[in-house]
């Protein structure tokens, strides 16, 4: 069976699972703090997705936030990379603005990626080399805005680092505008349509970007680390994502020696 076709299907299957299970009711888990939460149907989910995946393929890779994969340190083969539910938050208080986002990686290369808006029913994909996708619509590559006439998708969460906060406010200041959604995967796709001129992240973990940074290659949009540097696929990382002249700007604003020191205590191991 086709790989990228199995998935679409998965993934939908997927999200009528949680459909379900919202309905049934559910317990809400705290996972490192008051902040972090986590549901059964999360973890429910990614086993759905998993075992679903094993049945049709078992010899492919598979990296999960919540249970799998905590073993796989490299990409040979298939490596499927899942978050069940990106946006737990606000599954939880507002049955809205959350997804599943898959990322698959064939022998170290992006091959397809999924981020699917539940609640709305809306499948945005991409398989290398052929485009990117809203359901069945060709997405055009993103077009330039200048930051001072754009909005930007921004993680709420630079505000708890007082030695970025500085570069993280002149952001704000010179943007039109900033939003953050609680889904880094949703963000990618408002990148992706042209809702969003860029996205920053402060810190992203492999399954958060991993199905819309291979929708976002698709696009033409450059996805980079906040000091420029290639995105690891298996590591958490800073993330700016847009047009490439605009990620240049934005770029320029964090391009300073003392962001830089402090960007590494943060996100480095």
């Amino acid at each position: 069976m086709d790989v990228y076709e199995f998935a679409k299907s998965l993934i939908k299957d997927a999200g009528d699972f949680i459909e379900t299970r919202r309905l049934e009711g559910f317990e809400v888990l705290r996972k490192t703090g008051p902040h972090d939460l986590v549901t059964p149907v999360d973890k429910e989910t990614e086993s759905f997705i998993y075992n679903r995946i094993k049945a049709q393929f078992p010899e492919h890779k598979i990296v999960g936030e919540e249970t799998y994969g905590k073993e796989v340190t490299e990409l040979s083969g298939y490596t499927w990379i899942v978050d069940p539910i990106d946006g737990t938050v606000n599954f939880i208080n507002q049955n809205d603005n959350f997804a599943i986002s898959v990322g698959i990686y064939k022998d170290n290369e992006p091959f397809c990626g999924f981020v699917y808006d539940v609640s709305n029913k809306v499948l945005y994909h991409a398989k290398a080399g052929e485009g990117a996708y809203r359901d069945t619509k060709r997405l055009n590559e993103v077009k330039y805005q200048s930051l001072e006439n754009t909005i930007v998708g921004l993680s709420h969460k630079w505000l708890l680092k007082e030695d970025v906060k500085d570069a993280f406010t002149e952001l704000v200041v010179k943007a039109r505008s900033v939003r953050n959604r609680g889904s880094a995967a949703l963000d990618f796709t408002y990148v992706a349509e042209g809702k969003y001129g860029a996205a920053v992240f402060y810190k992203l973990f492999p399954w958060d970007f991993a199905g819309g940074r291979i929708i976002a290659n698709e696009l033409g949009i450059k996805v980079v680390t906040l000091t420029n540097e290639e995105v690891p696929v298996l590591e958490a990382s800073s993330i700016v994502a847009g047009h490439k002249d605009l990620v240049d700007e934005i770029l320029e604003i964090f391009n300073n020696d003392t962001f830089k020191e402090n960007h590494d205590k943060l996100y480095k191991k």
